[in-house]
């Protein structure tokens, strides 16, 4: 990928893009918060450099806001601490918003940035494919089609029979992508703080895997992996909007924005609460122009980039969930159909190596003879039914083998009990 981006730390408030009353802010709260601080210690949660906010603590006592309660010999370092004003000033600040970690990256800052990490800017080659789909029983022309639409970065139909691994496909899309990503922690935009990074979704790179710059990583950003966002029956449009948390004085960023430089999975699609309709209606324009639109607190109109790879997975067939139009949209449609009989043989064998279950072809042999004679194979009844075999050889205090009683007793727990014959 051509001029790589990569976000250097900044040396000053200018470089960081952020102003001088924002920064005192989070000074003051962050005093009140740690109770008296180093400049280090306060650079360290700031993720800002330490020299500006030496000048700012500076003022701050100078305007009878902070104190100095030690100095740190070694280091020549003092230690600050809220004045009896400064508290009180702390007190309104944290009334109004309690953010006090790290300083937030303009919202300008980060668009560019996505511009450069662009999931369409990503290389991606069939022997990658073929690696992150290790263990997963797919034809040839499947991956195929699957690299296309990874290539070109456009929505992709994921759809198919229940079972058949739609979503460990889409679960494991990203890591086709080669490069990680750079995520801000907090943005800003028009005073206003939105909490991009999240744990639970972005994953950071251990400390060597984090590509070289031109200088020091600016610690406002976090490497990550390409983050894979799965949004199923439980998506809600407010989980495409900002939400304003009140207490904290901040938004929370949506799926749409946590996923930017990676995969948005919409996943058993057309059996949200939101009809699927309404859902590509939300998303007509974000799918073609690759920007979005989202609402900040005081209703104000904030244009951002749409730079997820999406993919919607569903088990029912596309045509019936939306029209013509809409599809159009979503330009690749890939099916994922019912495993072979050989690929199927290939995935028990698979499956008994992994559970450490002893099998023979014979027992495989009359397992589709006795059991599949009219039943459609799925991907997953390999998996399923040898994990019972595994279970029920674990509570009998018998061998691990797979014999052609057990592989019935399991068949008709599977399939019978649960209505699924």
């Amino acid at each position: 990928m051509t001029d790589r981006f990569f976000p250097v730390a900044p040396h000053t408030l200018d470089d960081a893009g952020v102003e001088v009353g924002l920064t005192e802010q989070l000074l003051i709260k962050a005093l009140y918060s740690l109770n008296g601080a180093t400049s280090s210690r306060l650079s360290q949660r700031l993720c800002l450099p330490a020299t500006p906010l030496r000048e700012i603590l500076a003022d701050l006592k100078n305007r009878n806001l902070v104190v100095h309660r030690s100095a740190a010999m070694m280091t020549g370092d003092f230690r600050y601490d809220l004045s009896e004003a400064g508290r009180r000033e702390a007190e309104s600040l944290v009334r109004r918003s309690a953010w006090s970690a790290a300083a937030p990256v303009p919202m300008q800052q980060w668009i560019d940035s996505v511009a450069k990490q662009s999931v369409r800017s990503e290389k991606v080659t069939l022997p990658r494919l073929k690696e992150v789909m290790a263990g997963i029983e797919l034809e040839p022309e499947v991956l195929k089609r699957l690299g296309m639409a990874l290539c070109t970065g456009q929505a992709l139909f994921l759809h198919g029979a229940p079972g058949n691994g739609k979503t460990t496909v889409a679960d494991r899309l990203t890591a086709a992508f080669p490069s990680p990503v750079f995520v801000p922690r907090v943005l800003e935009v028009e005073g206003n703080l939105i909490r991009l990074f999240d744990p639970m979704l972005h994953q950071p790179v251990p400390e060597a895997d984090i590509p070289t710059g031109p200088g020091r990583l600016d610690p406002r950003w976090v490497c990550c992996r390409r983050p894979t966002v799965i949004a199923g029956g439980e998506l809600r449009f407010d989980m495409l909007e900002l939400k304003y948390n009140r207490e904290l004085g901040v938004s929370e960023a949506p799926l749409q924005l946590k996923a930017a430089g990676g995969t948005l999975v919409i996943d058993d699609f057309g059996r949200q609460l939101v009809s699927p309709r309404d859902l590509l209606n939300r998303w007509i324009v974000p799918l073609e122009r690759r920007v979005d639109f989202l609402a900040l607190p005081d209703g104000t109109k904030l244009e951002v980039p749409f730079d997820p790879f999406v993919v919607f997975s569903t088990n029912l067939d596309p045509s019936s969930l939306v029209d013509e139009a809409f599809l159009r949209r979503i330009p690749y449609k890939v099916e994922l159909p019912d495993p072979t009989e050989e690929a199927f043989r290939r995935l028990l064998r698979m499956q008994a190596d992994r559970l450490g279950l002893q099998a023979d072809d014979a027992t495989f042999d009359h397992l589709i003879a006795k059991h599949y004679p009219t039943r459609a194979m799925r991907a997953c009844h390999p998996r399923d039914l040898l994990t019972q075999i595994r279970d029920r050889s674990t509570f009998l205090e018998e061998p691990p083998v797979v014999t052609n009683a057990a592989l019935d007793e399991v068949v008709h727990n599977y399939f019978v009990d649960l209505g699924l014959s």
